[in-house]
């Protein structure tokens, strides 16, 4: 039996007028990497891919250290001008009401810091879960009233504030 298949890629025919190529996942820096490492394998594979979009994980309630490592690794984007949405794993699972509205608030905090202070201005989409995951993979699908309401706690925060930052509703 033959296994053997050849692909043949039409680069001047666009199949979808809005794909904009090459993606990359950012998640090397949720793992310890060498300094050495990371510029000489990880920024100049990036700088050699020139992803048009890129998705980045994060956790909600990283500390400012965290989060200004990552936007150590984000700079490798002023250059290539990829456009990035961020996700969150293991979103809290908060009550509706007051306890919602300061976790959005918290989301929201961490997108402003990247892009405010911190000049991450390719974080264009924010992806609240995963997958549709709280708690355990998926789990979101099955309450969609949920889901519904932390995007809107989201979003009129992120209104509230002026920030220019759309809503990926999920990237499962």
């Amino acid at each position: 039996m033959n296994n053997k298949c050849e692909i043949v890629i039409y680069p001047n025919d666009i199949i979808h007028p809005k794909f904009g190529g090459v993606g990359f996942h950012i998640f090397h820096h949720a793992h310890h990497i060498t300094k050495d490492h990371f510029e000489q394998v990880i920024a100049k594979r990036w700088c050699e891919m020139n992803p048009s979009f890129a998705r980045m994980n994060d956790q909600w309630d990283w500390s400012k250290e965290m989060w200004n490592e990552v936007v150590q690794h984000l700079m490798l984007l002023k250059d290539t001008k990829t456009e990035v949405y961020q996700t969150t794993w293991n979103p809290k699972d908060t009550n509706e009401g007051k306890e919602r509205a300061d976790y959005a608030k918290k989301v929201v905090d961490n997108l402003e810091y990247l892009i405010r202070e911190r000049g991450a201005f390719n974080i264009k989409y924010y992806c609240m879960t995963n997958e549709l995951s709280m708690v355990k993979w998926g789990s979101l699908r099955d309450d969609l009233p949920k889901f519904k309401d932390y995007h809107n706690e989201i979003f009129k925060e992120i209104k509230s504030r002026n920030l220019d930052v759309q809503l990926l509703a999920t990237d499962a």
